[in-house]
């Protein structure tokens, strides 16, 4: 279902909605008013969401047709867009989203920790899953937002749910999709990547109402506010109204055109700097701009993240308007624009957690890990291994039946994760030794590695490949996992960012290992992480613990019986299939 058109509102006295649309501001003379409002003749929501749209649509070719009227002459259809050129259009954002990303990584001096990365890349690992299925549905959902934002800054005439607008939305999904798989392999400095710059792109339609001396801020502010009020309730107009002042005042009232990222970027650094209720403190009242900028206030007494946010918000949406209005410079969309204003907050991005007992009896459980719903052996042995080796989704994905491998001497058998021939690990303390746990043998591993040898096969799962655009192996299965977990009613909905991931099973590990007291460093070594504390002169002569003393110090004590039906995964196993 698309989403439904802005403009929806339902009245206090009424149970019917209604649809309102705002006239743009250089055919308001002709109409004499500011806006269009009306009932749609119904209290369903989705019928008004459907005849919403077409409401839009035909106000849409009627805002083209007004200036041919006026002149005589006759009626201009509405311009069609072409597959090229919507192609072209999504390759031109995402080569500015790619180079904007690169700058936020560039003035970003925090340090950055494999952790820390590796969430970043589950992050975006997810997002693109969604994405990709949002694709395969025909569910547009954001990238119909991303439209819009392009089509306005082409300056385009296209009507909104129109097939030429769907078409452009899903070749902007398409370019979010390459924009994740992109940034995923930059997270760990893999810039091997080949996006090609497209050319500018001559745009017969682009805007020609747009003021070419430059309205200045302030009065576009006034516009802004005069547009604006009525929609605006008491409390928030007394907040809103100062806030945008401050920013004329900051930013200074110069040409609207002239907006740019430096502009956004000083409004965003005297904010950070500013005094909380600054109008009320006897230090700070009455003082002006320049003199709170020169004064040393404390970090308590300055504004926090909360109003810091609220402010930014209120001054995002007239940067939006401006935008819609026509009144910026076409090679500045707010989008980049507004990106200046984001506010620092500690330990915003939600991190993959471990998994509990009970949501890892659902993903278990019978109704839901079962072959029945298994395209390949894959699905039945990835969780398993992810349990109880706690190793990247990746890195299990690439093994070949040559990295199950025995010790000399113990014959304890291990897991040899490697960088050999065409796979790869994060860093140095990637390539280790991971004993087997006794349940994986016990479900039938050994005989799996085997039975695929006998038939020639090299790679523990066969029927996962690398994708070209990421290089990586592991594609599909984290795509699946988040069906997989999803159906189990394990972590978030559909197109909701979510705490639990594949990654959670490294997460689990670790947790457990911590609760059962055992050595941290060979927890450390386990899971492939950098020793930290333990990386001084003498740990770089000790060498690691054998794989014999990690299965009896620390892999066979984590036990997962209380939780998996051994029996049951015994019964189901996945031997010979590849």
């Amino acid at each position: 279902m698309s989403k439904c058109p802005p403009g929806v509102f339902r009245r206090k006295a009424t149970t019917s909605y209604h649809y309102r649309r705002r006239i743009p501001l250089d055919l308001v003379a002709h109409y004499g008013r500011k806006e269009f409002a009306y009932s749609l003749g119904t209290s369903s929501y989705r019928e008004a969401c459907d005849k919403a749209r077409a409401e839009a649509h035909k106000l849409d070719v009627e805002f083209a047709e007004v200036p041919n009227r006026a002149s005589g002459l006759p009626a201009q259809p509405v311009p069609q867009l072409t597959q090229a050129k919507a192609e072209e259009l999504a390759s031109k954002w995402l080569q500015a989203a790619l180079v904007d990303e690169e700058r936020r990584r560039t003035t970003n001096t925090s340090p950055r920790t494999e952790e820390a990365l590796e969430r970043t890349e589950e992050v975006l690992g997810g997002l693109e899953s969604d994405a990709r299925e949002r694709l395969a549905t025909g569910e547009y959902g954001n990238a119909h937002e991303d439209a819009d934002e392009v089509i306005r800054a082409e300056g385009l005439k296209l009507a909104a749910q129109s097939p030429e607008h769907e078409l452009l939305s899903r070749e902007m999904l398409k370019a979010r999709i390459r924009f994740l798989q992109v940034e995923q392999r930059r997270t760990w400095g893999d810039y091997s990547d080949k996006v090609s710059p497209v050319p500018a792109i001559d745009q017969p339609h682009a805007q020609s109402t747009r003021p070419s001396s430059g309205l200045r801020l302030g009065e576009a502010v006034s516009k802004y506010i005069e547009d604006k009020s009525l929609s605006w309730a008491a409390s928030s107009k007394k907040d809103i109204v100062p806030d945008l002042q401050d920013f004329v005042e900051m930013v200074g009232d110069i040409p609207v055109l002239d907006l740019d990222r430096d502009h956004m970027r000083t409004y965003h650094q005297t904010m950070h700097h500013l005094p909380k209720r600054r109008s009320q403190k006897a230090r700070y009242k009455g003082k002006t701009l320049a003199q709170l900028l020169v004064m040393d206030i404390p970090e308590e007494e300055k504004l926090g993240a909360k109003t810091l946010e609220t402010t930014f918000t209120n001054v995002r949406c007239l940067v939006n308007w401006l935008e819609a209005e026509g009144l910026l410079n076409r090679e500045r969309r707010a989008k980049f624009l507004n990106k200046m204003l984001a506010v620092h907050r500690q330990a915003s991005t939600i991190k993959p957690s471990a998994f509990t007992d009970e949501e890892l009896r659902l993903l278990f459980h019978p109704d839901h890990f079962t072959p029945a719903l298994f395209r390949s052996s894959w699905n039945f042995w990835l969780p398993l291994l992810g349990l109880f080796t706690g190793a990247r989704l990746e890195e299990l994905s690439q093994l070949h039946l040559s990295d199950i491998r025995q010790e000399e001497g113990s014959g304890a058998w291990y897991l040899d994760i490697n960088a050999e021939g065409d796979k790869q690990v994060k860093t140095t303390a990637g390539s280790r030794k991971v004993p087997l746990h006794p349940g994986l043998i016990e479900l039938g591993l050994l005989e799996r590695v085997t039975a695929l040898t006998k038939k020639g096969e090299v790679r523990l799962f066969p029927h996962l490949t690398a994708r070209a655009s990421t290089g990586k192996v592991s594609g599909a299965a984290g795509q699946w996992f988040t069906r997989h977990r999803r159906r189990c009613g394990v972590g978030a909905a559909d197109g909701e960012k979510s705490p639990k991931v594949f990654h959670s099973f490294r997460h689990t590990l670790i947790t457990k290992g911590k609760y059962l007291g055992l050595d941290r460093r060979k927890i450390k070594e386990l899971v492939g992480h950098e020793q930290g504390e333990f990386g001084d002169v003498t740990g770089g002569y000790e060498g690691a613990f054998t794989v014999q003393d990690m299965l009896e110090t620390v892999v066979s004590k984590l036990d997962f019986g209380g939780i998996l039906d051994m029996d049951r995964l015994k019964g189901c196993r996945w031997v010979l299939e590849p």
